[in-house]
């Protein structure tokens, strides 16, 4: 009975068909793999896998299968690329679902189920890893969470880097620094408590998002990083100029005012000073002092002597009143104010894609280096720092390399 030479005299159809009637099992589908003529034989490990994926499909497309069915696989018989095969699809359409029957001849005892999640686990940590090269954080902690750690080792660590990650990656930079101090220590985040810290953040988030294949948000997010630091440069440098209020809406404005405190230079306040931008939207819960510099219309309040800072406003203050001016001379930065603004403009109001080219040409650019370039050669001028790159500037950085190493020691059931 152990011998192999009776075991493909014969094939299992009939032999099936034979145990399922004495089971009443009336529903049964044979499927039959034949490879064509010119191609290899099923012993052939390519041309299987493809027979084996053809098959698959059919049976989804014919509804033989559907995603409430459990799903069973004995792939102990046939060739080993047919058994190797149906392993590999199956796992990779019904995930850890499937359940795996191993069983052997001489030992009936020994015949049981084993669950497809530690296999399918397996294979998922190869695509956690391939995620994060291409930082993609929303894949990975969605990959993840999929997975069954049940039965193993305390990843509590991993869990709280992956909650970093997800808050980074939506540039909620307030919550990451506070969660950063406590998962990677309060020394880690002295960066932080510097004013141009952020900038550097969006600045690498631009550059993570083109990287993604979004060059949409790569744009947004580089725009952002370099208009919001010079922002805070401005408050930075001349805080008793800046009204910097929120409101009850959980709407906020910056506004550079020109009564309070320090004078802005002679230049700035004779060119805008009859400019009325600066609307504002609440009427409420604004300080007291601030409302003696605004006007009243139907619209609600509007800066008599208040500007809004952003745009060219603040553009005008950073070239006036930088403390070496000389520095700008010749520096890339002109692209910000000269070339950026428009091209920013035009291409967020139309109603079409954006290409990779399309960042660049915003930026005087053409090509990636160049545009990763002369973001972070603007920011460590406004910043007054020289970070080497964005990389390097970044917190997440930090994180990024903590989770590859946790990903590499996962321990799986």
């Amino acid at each position: 009975p152990d011998s192999p030479y009776w075991k493909d005299t014969c094939t299992l159809q009939p032999i099936f068909e034979h145990y399922f009637r004495q089971k009443q099992i009336k529903k049964i589908e044979f499927s039959i793999l034949k490879p064509n003529q010119a191609q290899q034989g099923l012993d052939d490990w390519s041309t299987t896998l493809n027979l084996v994926k053809d098959q698959f499909s059919d049976w989804e497309k014919k509804k033989l299968i559907s995603k409430g069915d459990r799903i069973i696989v004995s792939h102990q018989a046939g060739t080993p690329a047919i058994s190797s095969a149906v392993q590999i699809t199956s796992l990779v359409r019904f995930g850890k679902k499937v359940e795996f029957l191993v069983s052997s001849e001489l030992h009936l005892d020994r015949t049981k189920l084993i669950k497809g999640s530690s296999y399918f686990d397996t294979l998922q940590i190869k695509k956690l890893q391939d995620l994060l090269a291409r930082n993609d954080y929303a894949g990975v902690n969605s990959t993840y969470q999929n997975m069954d750690f049940s039965n193993s080792v305390n990843n509590s660590r991993l869990e709280h880097l992956l909650q970093l990650a997800e808050l980074w990656n939506a540039a909620k930079f307030d919550e990451f620094v506070d969660e950063f101090a406590q998962t990677m220590g309060q020394e880690a985040s002295i960066r932080s408590t510097e004013w141009w810290w952020k900038g550097y953040e969006m600045a690498y988030l631009a550059v993570v998002r083109m990287k993604n294949g979004d060059p949409t948000e790569a744009l947004f997010h580089s725009v952002r990083a370099i208009e919001g630091l010079i922002c805070e440069w401005a408050i930075a440098t001349h805080t008793s100029s800046i009204c910097y209020r929120f409101f009850q809406t959980d709407s906020h404005g910056c506004f550079i005012l020109d009564r309070f405190g320090k004078k802005i230079p002679e230049y700035f306040s004779q060119r805008y000073r009859n400019n009325r931008e600066g609307l504002l939207t609440a009427k409420s819960n604004i300080d007291s002092r601030f409302i003696e510099s605004l006007s009243f219309s139907q619209q609600g309040y509007v800066g008599k002597n208040a500007l809004g800072l952003y745009g060219q406003v603040l553009y005008t203050l950073f070239k006036t009143t930088f403390i070496n001016i000389s520095q700008l001379d010749n520096h890339p930065i002109h692209i910000v104010w000269d070339n950026l603004a428009d091209e920013r403009n035009e291409l967020f109001h139309r109603l079409s894609g954006m290409t990779t080219e399309d960042v660049y040409k915003a930026w005087g650019q053409s090509n990636q280096e160049q545009w990763t370039k002369v973001l972070l050669d603007c920011l460590n001028l406004v910043a007054g720092q020289s970070f080497i790159s964005l990389k390097s500037a970044s917190l997440m950085a930090q994180v990024h390399k903590e989770l590859e190493a946790e990903i590499e020691q996962l321990q799986l059931p």
